[in-house]
């Protein structure tokens, strides 16, 4: 009893017998051509379904991604309009206003507004202490969407916006369709 345990452990490591090895795989084409086109088949679908799997979540990644930069940029083209009088003003409780109205938004991370001089007008959420003057843009970063604009108000003075959209809700769909299709 203690010899057969010890072959089957034996068979199990990586430093079997080549034997055994060309043994066990001539036991495979031993098996009758039914159950051999049943393995061939299966194998065949489980490596179809892996294949499709990581091509379907790279295309679903790279459309996420663009779709979530041209959301972004469409509300910052919105709140530049919206936010000209809070520039002209300083008006907190009318940019507080504003952007209580994204609240529920689960992509949008942070969102600010900024005097000239970079210091915070109002702020909510993950933004920068203090965003000093410079370019306009929109930046991608691991994880999520940076955009950064100015704002002229009809006044002539100028502040800046900034937006941070998190990928996190998509990603972690993306987590739960990986699953699915593995399970």
């Amino acid at each position: 009893c203690g010899s057969v345990q010890g072959r089957r452990a034996g068979a199990v490591t990586m430093d079997m017998n080549p034997a055994l090895a060309v043994r066990s795989a001539g036991h495979l084409w031993d098996l009758p051509l039914r159950r051999q086109m049943m393995l061939v088949f299966a194998f065949l679908s489980i490596a179809t379904t892996a294949v499709t799997t990581v091509t379907l979540t790279g295309l679903s990644e790279a459309r996420t991604r663009a779709d979530l930069q041209e959301r972004s940029a469409r509300i910052v083209r919105r709140l530049q309009l919206q936010l000209q009088p809070v520039v002209a003003s300083g008006d907190q409780p009318a940019a507080r206003d504003l952007f209580a109205s994204y609240a529920g938004d689960r992509e949008i991370d942070g969102m600010a507004v900024y005097a000239a001089d970079g210091t915070p007008i109002q702020a909510r959420g993950t933004h920068p202490v203090s965003l000093p003057p410079g370019s306009a843009d929109l930046r991608a970063h691991e994880g999520d969407f940076s955009a950064i604009a100015d704002i002229r108000s009809r006044g002539g003075r100028s502040g800046r916006l900034y937006l941070s959209f998190s990928t996190k809700a998509a990603d972690d769909s993306r987590r739960r369709d990986i699953l699915i299709a593995g399970a």
